[in-house]
């Protein structure tokens, strides 16, 4: 039996990060292993078994938190001794980082005023996090996603190959498959069963570019003459974006369903999933869309965009720069050729070639092998 810890700033049942997190808790617990979370806060059900401990990380700052609670995580880790410890955050002195987001080192260097910013505490707080994680000396492995994420670290750290391990997404099979018209028929949403269903799902909607969905949806509204709706999965800043919808004159045409589990019955509703994400450093549910035969448009910036280029199941939009006018166009000739398009046969039939489902075994048994090691 392996006594494994696992790390995050705060649990919430429906961020990304999150439910990785109690994937891989779950499949340890399965298998005996003794589980034990540490975190600043645990919002939801606790998985039986599960020991969670909570750490009160004060701080006037979200940075002064992070740092105030890697600090203690540092104390309590030494002191309990597990065998594996696998951190959500980047925090020091863990086994293994599951590289859940993208090289802040890189993204700062993107910004303007990048080296007045790297002066400030927040930015200093993250940087020094970030480089305790992936420097050349530094002994915590890394788990990649996205694979295209490795020449990024090492371009600004210099991290050895051999720390790295890229891992296959964690997507659960669904149930059992459904036409789409039982499926809408189940959801009974006040969505007419002949409309074209559009879909976006994502816990940050800013992040996501649910703003240029419903730019986008206002622009089908007019240049369609079917009725297009947009179905949206997701509770930050829904007031925000439900007055968007209304000042652009498509609240009727937008379905705000708020956090919810159940995607899978809405992507095998759905006719097309929307990701046009400002920043994705995987995006899980690509993946989850092809496994359900949903065809797929996306930028082309999210990490797992190249899945839909291989599967020839959607397309990519530009996002450096990104355009809204061809964003509104690409998508009205994405509607009007879904009916004789293959994408969706074509995103069942890539799937069964991969290891979509896998996450949680391949992690576990590389914090099972460092733990025989040790």
């Amino acid at each position: 039996m392996m006594d494994l810890a696992l790390c995050l700033f705060k649990y919430f049942p429906y961020g990304g990060l999150q439910r990785d997190c109690l994937k891989i808790a779950k499949a340890a617990l399965a298998k005996q292993h003794r589980v034990t979370c540490y975190t600043m806060a645990w919002e939801g059900e606790v998985p039986k078994g599960l020991l969670v401990k909570l750490i009160d990380a004060k701080g006037a700052s979200n940075h002064q938190q992070c740092l105030n609670f890697s600090k203690q995580l540092s104390a309590c880790l030494a002191e309990a001794n597990h065998d594996a410890v696998l951190t959500f955050n980047r925090v020091p002195g863990c086994d293994f980082y599951f590289a859940g987001d993208p090289c802040f080192k890189a993204e700062l260097n993107n910004k303007k005023h990048a080296a007045l910013k790297k002066l400030l505490p927040r930015y200093r707080t993250f940087l020094d996090l970030e480089k305790n994680v992936f420097a050349k000396d530094s002994k915590t492995h890394i788990l990649l996603l996205n694979p295209g994420q490795k020449t990024i670290f090492q371009d600004y750290y210099q991290t050895p190959d051999e720390r790295f391990h890229v891992i296959p997404p964690g997507i659960a099979k669904p149930a059992e498959s459904i036409s789409k018209a039982d499926a809408r028929q189940t959801l009974s949403l006040p969505i007419p069963a002949d409309a074209t269903w559009l879909l976006m799902v994502g816990h940050d909607l800013q992040r996501k570019g649910l703003d240029r969905n419903l730019h986008a949806l206002a622009y089908l509204s007019k240049a369609l003459d079917q009725k297009v709706y947009l179905v949206v999965v997701g509770a930050h800043k829904l007031d925000y974006f439900k007055k968007m919808a209304r000042a652009l004159g498509i609240e009727e045409r937008v379905c705000f369903l708020g956090n919810r589990d159940g995607a899978y019955e809405l992507m095998q509703a759905a006719d097309l999933l929307l990701h046009p994400a400002y920043q994705e450093t995987a995006g899980m549910v690509l993946v989850e869309a092809l496994v359900n035969g949903l065809p797929v448009m996306c930028t082309e910036d999210c990490g797992y965009a190249f899945h839909i280029t291989a599967a020839k199941a959607g397309e990519l939009i530009s996002q450096n720069p990104f355009s809204q006018v061809e964003y509104n166009e690409r998508l009205l000739a994405a509607i009007q050729a879904l009916p004789s398009s293959d994408w969706s046969r074509h995103a069942l039939a890539y799937v069964e070639g991969q290891k979509f489902h896998d996450m949680p075994g391949e992690v576990l048994g590389l914090l099972e092998s460092f733990s025989l090691k040790t």
